[in-house]
């Protein structure tokens, strides 16, 4: 989707956890797809889309990306699922995370 004239896209990223080891570690990891609007990204995260989850995939987040390489993220939301409702969350982001410019792309 364009916003203010830049494509932007919006990717789900799952990892299997997400610490601060003198250095961030999120474990196994994969960005199971993209989307055109930030609300359908979202929404799949919070639906447990095709069951993101797998067992395994504590964290997920969603992140808009533009165009060209290394792109830094411009808005991300970070989910832990909740075993009790089977379902993902939105967290705070972890301030050992916000120095990364984005987890899906590079």
């Amino acid at each position: 989707m364009r916003k203010n004239g830049e494509l932007k896209l919006y990717f789900i990223t799952t990892m299997t956890k997400l610490e601060d080891n003198n250095g961030l570690d999120i474990g196994a990891s994969r960005t199971v797809g993209y989307y055109e609007t930030w609300e359908d990204a979202v929404q799949m995260v919070l639906l447990n889309n095709l069951d993101m989850y797998e067992y395994c995939y504590k964290f997920a987040l969603v992140e808009e990306i533009g165009p060209g390489m290394y792109y830094p993220s411009t808005r991300r939301q970070f989910f832990m699922w909740n075993n009790e409702k089977k379902a993902y969350e939105k967290i705070d982001e972890p301030s050992f995370c916000k120095h990364y410019i984005n987890f899906a792309i590079g």
